[in-house]
């Protein structure tokens, strides 16, 4: 019989949901499933610039939907972190990732108010995990000290057709722009090829203040 474990958004990051199967059947993710469809994955991947042995942090990461396909970009000389709250996703990426023989890409168990990104990264992404944040001005100051020189972050979220039950949830890509800047970063690409999302690039500006 089957078991599903639903990820939990108790720290505010956005999570997925894993189908457990009987011994010998194989076990999969439900919800990334509709997520690789509606985010066109390996466009968004592509549009992110990623080069090989650059560090990523996917925060967020769910079921590990983008975390994996980064990994494969930045390759053995690279590394990703994939970044969330509930044990039983990240447990879930570990297996997906031994199985795939991805050596490059690390679990992270973020909290509430901080991803804990083990060492400074190059690029951090959010897919769908911004509106899940309690304190989204301080959180995404917070970034800047995870982040390398002239590092970026890579936000995807809703402009419309939000999911039900997410009013309070809600924000725009203009109050982004705000905090952003607020944080000490600049706009550097927006995109608009995905349906009912912003995706915007970021880039941390330099002789700012930590958090």
């Amino acid at each position: 019989m089957r078991k599903t474990v639903t990820g939990i958004v108790a720290a505010g990051l956005l999570v997925g949901a894993v189908v457990q199967a009987a011994p010998g059947q194989s076990r999969e993710p439900r919800e990334p499933r509709e997520r690789a469809s509606r985010l066109n994955v390996s466009r968004t991947v592509e549009a992110l610039d990623l080069e090989p042995g650059m560090h990523v942090a996917d925060i967020g990461a769910g079921a590990g939907l983008f975390a994996r396909a980064m990994a494969r970009v930045v390759g053995d000389d690279g590394l990703v972190y994939a970044v969330d709250t509930d044990p039983d996703l990240l447990a879930y990426i570990d297996e997906m990732s031994a199985s795939d023989g991805l050596t490059n890409l690390q679990t992270v168990h973020g909290t509430a108010d901080d991803p804990e990104i083990p060492s400074p990264v190059d690029l951090i992404t959010m897919f769908e995990t911004l509106h899940h944040i309690g304190n989204r001005p301080a959180y995404l100051k917070r970034l800047r000290s995870y982040l390398r020189p002239g590092g970026r972050v890579a936000i995807v979220d809703f402009t419309s057709g939000w999911p039900e039950g997410h009013r309070r949830e809600r924000y725009t890509e203009r109050d982004l722009a705000r905090w952003m800047q607020a944080a000490g970063f600049r706009l550097e690409r927006r995109y608009r090829f995905i349906e009912n999302h912003f995706f915007v690039i970021y880039r941390l500006l330099p002789h700012r203040g930590t958090r």
